[in-house]
C-alpha cells in the first residue's frame, strides 16, 4: 500500500508527470496534473508505486465504494482488504525494476493454492501463516455468515458510521476505519 501522506503541505512544487499519468489513467491533461498534485513522487519509494496507488485508488478502491455503502442497508456486511505487498504474483511473469504488489487477486493463492496458475509460487513461512488465518475468517463466513472462527480476531460488520475493513498484510491482521482516506476516495469523488 502506498504512504498516506495526510495534511502534509508541499514547500516545492512537484516535477510534472501529467503526461505520463494520462494514459494508464486515460484523463484530460487539467485531471492529470491534479492527480500528479494528490499522489506525488515523494510519498512513494518508486514512481511504478505511486502510478500502482493511482491505477488501485481510481480503478477499484474507491469506485467500488458507493456500493459497500449501501450494501449494509440490506446485508450484513464485511469488507477486506488485502495488501501483502510481498504476494508472489501467479498469473503474470515476474519483471525487472516492477513489483506487482497487492495486485488485484493476489490473495487468491493465500485462499485457494493455485498450484496449476500460470505462474506458481510458494509462500514464505510468514504467508502460509497469513493465509491460514484467511482461511478460517472465509470457512467461518460460508459456514455460518458471520467471519469469526478461533485464532483469529474479531472481523467486525462494515456499516457506513463504522467502515471497519479487515486488513490482511504481511505485518499480520487487522481491523482498520480509514480505508477512504488512505486510498483518497473524496479526491476521486470529486473528480466525479
Amino acid at each position: 500500500m502506498a504512504a498516506h501522506r495526510g495534511d502534509r503541505q508541499r514547500a516545492r512544487r512537484q516535477p510534472d508527470h501529467s503526461e505520463e499519468l494520462q494514459q494508464p489513467v486515460r484523463c484530460p491533461p487539467d485531471v492529470a496534473e491534479q492527480i500528479v498534485q494528490e499522489y506525488p513522487l515523494e510519498d512513494f519509494a518508486s514512481p511504478e508505486l505511486a502510478v500502482g496507488a493511482v491505477g488501485t485508488d481510481a480503478t477499484y478502491s474507491c469506485t467500488a465504494r458507493p456500493a459497500h455503502v449501501q450494501l449494509p442497508r440490506y446485508v450484513p456486511t464485511y469488507e477486506y482488504e488485502f495488501a501483502d505487498r510481498t504476494a508472489p504474483q501467479v498469473f503474470l511473469p515476474a519483471t525487472d525494476g516492477f513489483e506487482y504488489g497487492a495486485a488485484h487477486a493476489s490473495e487468491l493463492p493465500y485462499l485457494f493454492g493455485l498450484p496449476t496458475a500460470a505462474h506458481p509460487a510458494d509462500l514464505t513461512n510468514p504467508q502460509q501463516e497469513l493465509a491460514t488465518s484467511m482461511r478460517r475468517y472465509w470457512t467461518s463466513f460460508a459456514r455460518t455468515g458471520v467471519p469469526e472462527a478461533d485464532g483469529t480476531d474479531r472481523w467486525p460488520a462494515f456499516t457506513p458510521a463504522a467502515p471497519s475493513i479487515q486488513r490482511f498484510s504481511e505485518e499480520g491482521v487487522e481491523t482498520r476505519t480509514d480505508f477512504a482516506e488512505r486510498h483518497r476516495c473524496e479526491f476521486w469523488a470529486s473528480l466525479g
